[in-house]
Formats: C-alpha cells, sequence, structure tokens
C-alpha cells in the first residue's frame, strides 16, 4: 500500500480450485508489485476498488486484477509493455515492462484485457503444471 494513500476495497473471486503452476513465487510476486502499484496510482476519487480473481480455462490457470480507476486510452495499448513508456509524470515507465518480462520468464503471459467495467484490467496465464495437479 502507498502512504497516506485512502483504502482500497478488494473484492476476491478466487475459482482455481487448488489448481498449481510451476513458477518463482518471488518474481511473480514482484510482477504483481508493479501491477498493484499501477493501480493504486490510477484510482482516483474516495471508492478505490480492486478486483481479483483466478480461475482455470483451456488448461490454463487464468489470474486478473482490475482496478476501477480511469482506464486506459486504445492510443497506448500498442506500446503499453515497452520499456520507459509511461503517461504518468513521475514515472519510470519500467514497471509493466518487469512484469512482463517476470511474468513471461515463468512461462506465463502477461495481457491488458478489456475491463468489466471501468478501469485496467491485466491478465496472467500460466500453463496448468500437470504433475502437480494430478
Amino acid at each position: 500500500v502507498l502512504a497516506g494513500a485512502k483504502p482500497v476495497k478488494v473484492h476476491k473471486q478466487f475459482h482455481h480450485d487448488g489448481a498449481k503452476i510451476e513458477a518463482d513465487a518471488a518474481l511473480l510476486q514482484q510482477a504483481w508489485s508493479n501491477i498493484f502499484t499501477n493501480a493504486l496510482q490510477a484510482m482516483d476519487g474516495k471508492d478505490k476498488e480492486l478486483r481479483l480473481g483466478s480461475r482455470v480455462e483451456d488448461g490454463q490457470v487464468v489470474l486478473s486484477a482490475q482496478d476501477n480507476g480511469p482506464g486506459l486510452p486504445a492510443e497506448i495499448m500498442p506500446r503499453l509493455f515497452e520499456p520507459f513508456f509511461t503517461t504518468k509524470p513521475q514515472g519510470t515507465g519500467l514497471g509493466l515492462t518487469i512484469a512482463y518480462t517476470l511474468t513471461e520468464a515463468n512461462g506465463g503471459r502477461l495481457q491488458a484485457a478489456p475491463p468489466e467495467g471501468r478501469g485496467a484490467r491485466f491478465v496472467m496465464r500460466f500453463p496448468l503444471n500437470r504433475e502437480a495437479n494430478s
């Protein structure tokens, strides 16, 4: 949580039924930390909400996070994961690039997805670890 930030209401919908992936937990924690930091910085107003979800779909574990900020303009979508691209006055443009790289390094894929309502939504997809799930 950012110092001095207003509280955030977190909604959790986890439906992965104990499915497992093979990944480095510390690296994925850093990737999610970057996504959450962006979400917290983007949300304005007093009713900040973050929706977290998981599910199994087509042999993959799908993890998602959506904020209720202003969302992502369509024109920046192609550059979203480029190093040093930022729309923030004080941003480095590395947060999403690092999250993308860490996700890929763990066999996953990070995407910006259409939000369900207002905000920005990011989705990570990982192949199921067949051995751990049998």
